[in-house]
């Protein structure tokens, strides 16, 4: 449902489910309780409730000591920065992408996909011209063409399509309507 735009179905889904998952959450292994808090902040993500995306990820990210090594660790990051662009957070967006920056062992390191995602949010173009935007869209989806050839970055975008995000916010697209296309 998350893959195709869904969200209200997916919340419905959801808030069936939850208290059964929640309450018993600890009985799952660490990946699949980061899992399941990772792709329950995206059902509001994409939803557009960033209070209730931030609630859960913040399960993740306050007990970091815990997940840190997980894979989808660096997603929660990313998705977390997405949230405070969404509410307006400016410093703490800068604050947070310093932390991920200094946490590389060089900045050569970091994906393709952070570097696109540090790059759009630290300027934002929102509101440059139509023509201005659809250019910068140009540029970006030809980056986002190279990360999806490239199988060490393609595992973030199963997780969540950032570049269609990034799309909907620069040509005025609803989200989840490109997510159905």
């Amino acid at each position: 449902l998350l893959a195709c735009g869904e969200f209200k179905e997916a919340e419905n889904v959801a808030k069936e489910f939850s208290t059964i998952l929640f309450k018993k959450i600890n009985l799952l292994d660490l990946s699949k309780q980061a899992e399941i808090y990772l792709y329950t902040s995206l059902i509001y993500f994409g939803s557009n409730q960033m209070q209730k995306a931030h609630y859960y990820l913040n399960h993740i990210l306050l007990h970091s000591k815990l997940y840190y090594a997980l894979p989808v660790y660096k997603t929660f990051r990313l998705i977390h920065l997405l949230v405070h662009f969404e509410l307006g957070n400016h410093d703490y967006i800068e604050y947070e992408t310093r932390s991920i920056k200094r946490g590389l062992s060089s900045p050569d390191k970091a994906y393709l996909l952070e570097k696109i995602i540090f790059k759009f949010i630290k300027k934002p173009v929102l509101s440059s011209g139509n023509k201005a935007r659809l250019d910068i869209w140009a540029k970006f989806k030809l980056s986002f063409d190279e990360i999806r050839s490239d199988k060490y970055e393609t595992h973030i975008l199963k997780i969540f399509d950032f570049g269609s995000w990034i799309e909907a916010k620069l040509t005025k697209k609803s989200f989840a309507g490109l997510l159905k296309e």
